[in-house]
């Protein structure tokens, strides 16, 4: 019976958790598209789907988030009423901005820091509640930044940092309100590693190298991005506990924020810190094997497009619906939430241009089984392909469809096209940024080609294709980062 309880108890508690991250993105997607937040200092939402229940944790959450006071009201559309949760920032007095605007409750509550009411929308519209409080807390706020700061106990060094300390710590307890968690700050720390953990990637985790070349293991609790890159620079603050996993004992630092120091950042808005901006997260998968069917699964369930131009790992697609339906070229790829490499781009200038034309949050790069560019292979399949066009399309070739057919870079297409003109393959007629229009002459022997000195610009960019794309697979992801230009 008391496992029964404990197994309920547990599931509600997990549905209530999803619950509520549900209903936070949901108000993270309304706050981007419906609130300005440059000219506005209370976030005020309602919604039918929100449960009463959850409403207040909402409200935590979006104040955790963007440091303004938060007033998330949950809609009862049968009775055509609103009960609204109210969390706050220090600063501005909840109950006194209440009490200003009394008349509009059936009834209120609370305290400086949180509080409630309840309204009839038979008498008062969302949009006229909404106003009003935006009123009253721009006037109670006004001169107030809202710009977070953090108070912090010390700047530690690395070697300050030991499970010995952090236990020493354990005597202040219990912390909460009035007696906060130590907070400690540490200079030039150094990003070498991120990822998304939990099981929606609601959380980050991050290696941050010292001075010293310790490295700390750090968490930054409901968040899934942030605008720190591989290899910044950075001041950051933090709780350091002590996290066990399987009988040993380690060091975590649960991040409070993070200054970014070697670049500025320029924001939208004021989100985790003013450092916020869009930050697209590079994952490496390049040393795993067989993955297909994980992929496959995961693509259910994300959205996604997966970037390949490999015909031979195409054919291997054939049982994978669900990434074969998501496959795109370079010049089909869309905007996106998550953009897959199955495939290696042409050069780093493709990468850099894909990247930015998908403008995704994640991006996965993959081992792809890429075949080597062949000099007289790609003679003979391009000379092929002009041949049909010849006949079948008025003697017109399409460049972005043959690139992507190819899997070729520009450069390499165009040596080719100038190599079979020399050699009197073809005879180019006219051509644009976007087709060639040739007579077909007739087809060649090799050898004819060999001789060509335009055959040697042919192999040299085959050759720079072929070097890039080993160097995609294989070089630090460090460096596969930098490539991506915004």
């Amino acid at each position: 019976k008391i496992n029964f309880c404990a197994n309920q108890l547990n599931q509600f508690n997990q549905t209530r958790q999803q619950m509520c991250d549900t209903s936070f993105n949901e108000a993270v997607s309304r706050i981007y598209n419906e609130i300005d937040l440059k000219t506005t200092k209370a976030i005020v939402l309602a919604d039918e789907k929100w449960h009463i229940g959850i409403v207040g944790l909402l409200a935590s959450k979006i104040v955790e988030a963007y440091n303004r006071p938060a007033f998330i009201m949950s809609v009862d559309k049968e009775e055509n009423k609103a009960r609204c949760s109210i969390r706050g920032i220090k600063g501005l007095n909840i109950y006194k901005v209440l009490s200003q605007m009394s008349e509009y409750f059936e009834g209120f509550g609370g305290h400086e820091l949180a509080g409630g009411f309840g309204v009839d929308l038979n008498k008062h519209s969302i949009k006229e509640i909404s106003a009003k409080i935006n009123q009253i807390v721009f006037q109670e706020l006004e001169g107030n930044s809202l710009k977070r700061k953090i108070s912090i106990d010390a700047i530690l060094k690395p070697n300050d940092l030991t499970i010995e300390f952090i236990e020493k710590l354990s005597i202040l307890e219990p912390f909460g309100e009035g007696n906060r968690s130590c907070i400690f700050g540490m200079e030039n720390v150094v990003l070498k590693k991120i990822d998304n953990m939990g099981n929606s990637g609601q959380h980050l985790k991050m290696l941050f190298e010292a001075q010293d070349k310790s490295i700390f293991e750090s968490i930054i609790w409901n968040k899934s991005s942030h605008p720190i890159e591989i290899l910044d620079v950075a001041d950051i603050t933090f709780v350091p506990k002590i996290n066990e996993f399987r009988g040993e004992q380690n060091i975590q630092l649960i991040i409070k924020n993070i200054y970014i120091k070697n670049r500025e950042i320029k924001s939208r808005d004021i989100d985790f810190d003013e450092n916020a901006k869009k930050q697209t997260l590079l994952v490496d998968h390049r040393k795993k094997t067989n993955f297909f069917k994980m992929l496959n699964s995961y693509l259910t369930k994300n959205k996604a497009e997966v970037f390949l131009e490999n015909n031979e790992i195409m054919k291997e697609l054939s049982d994978y619906t669900s990434i074969k339906s998501l496959v795109k070229n370079r010049f089909d790829i869309t905007k996106c939430d998550e953009l897959i490499f199955l495939s290696s781009p042409c050069s780093e200038e493709d990468f850099a241009q894909i990247v930015q034309k998908a403008s995704p949050q994640k991006v996965h790069v993959f081992r792809g089984n890429d075949k080597k560019t062949d000099a007289h292979e790609l003679i003979k399949t391009l000379s092929g392909m002009l041949k049909y066009c010849s006949t079948h399309n008025s003697g017109k070739i399409e460049i972005q469809k043959s690139l992507a057919y190819l899997a070729i870079s520009k450069d390499a297409f165009d040596a080719c096209i100038d190599l079979l003109c020399d050699v009197g393959v073809i005879e180019i007629t006219r051509f644009t940024d976007e087709f060639y229009e040739f007579n077909f002459i007739e087809s060649k022997p090799l050898s004819e080609f060999l001789n060509s000195p335009k055959y040697t610009e042919l192999e040299n960019e085959t050759e720079k294709l072929n070097s890039f794309r080993e160097d995609f697979q294989t070089c630090d992801i460090i460096q596969v980062k930098e490539m991506i230009i915004f």
